[in-house]
């Protein structure tokens, strides 16, 4: 899924060199889907909160 995204960001930023339109904010959206799309869950970073009535 990364390079799928990596791809689109590549060809955003060429259309942004050529047309203004393109929001800058929408590339550092993708990029930071890529983020969340390479972290793992790791088992000690997980935190579980019971409520029991």
């Amino acid at each position: 899924m990364s390079t799928q995204l990596d791809v689109e960001i590549k060809r955003l930023e060429a259309l942004r060199s050529i047309d203004d339109h393109v929001c800058p904010e929408e590339i550092e959206r993708l990029r930071t889907l890529t983020t969340i799309a390479t972290t793992r869950l790791r088992m000690d970073a997980l935190r579980l909160i019971l409520r029991t009535p």
